[in-house]
């Protein structure tokens, strides 16, 4: 998942951490090194540990799948188009048109995001 650490300007992917009761934990952040003593012996064992933030810690977003809505405005321009009286001279100019607009939308939706 797409995650910012609040005060930082990079997103990162981070993987989200549940318990054995499916409760979420927090963000795995890094790995830490931790010894646990082996029961019945004086040796120890060095294993890693996710280490945990607060999903509080993080600013959450998702990076828009811009070719996906693309495809979907021209999709929905080009039944626009074809659901008025308006007669067009070919299907070649209906599609070109359809994906005309649906450019010009993603590019008013791409100044537009924050």
């Amino acid at each position: 998942m797409k995650l910012r650490l609040k005060g930082e300007t990079e997103w990162k992917e981070y993987k989200l951490y549940f318990g054995e009761d499916g409760l979420l934990m927090g963000v795995v952040f890094d790995e830490v090194k931790v010894k646990l003593p082996v029961p019945e012996t004086n040796e120890t064992l060095e294993v890693s540990e996710p280490m945990l933030l607060p999903l509080e810690c993080f600013d959450m977003w998702e990076e828009p799948d811009w070719q996906s809505i693309r495809t979907q405005a021209a999709i929905a321009a080009m039944q626009g188009i074809l659901s008025g009286r308006e007669r067009w001279p070919d299907k070649q100019s209906v599609a070109q048109f359809s994906a005309l607009m649906a450019g010009h939308l993603i590019e008013e939706l791409q100044q537009t995001q924050v």
